[in-house]
């Protein structure tokens, strides 16, 4: 078994992890304006 390609690529963990954790906050404010409490959010 080989890991070709590993090496190439184009994108780091923490530019995939930025993206994630912007839409996460993103959804969480809009449930926050829709009024939804904190924690019926961290209950979904």
């Amino acid at each position: 078994m080989t890991n070709r390609g590993v090496g190439r690529l184009q994108y780091s963990a923490g530019a995939v992890s930025k993206g994630f954790w912007f839409q996460e906050l993103k959804k969480y404010n809009t449930l926050l304006n829709k009024g939804f409490g904190d924690g019926e959010i961290k209950e979904m």
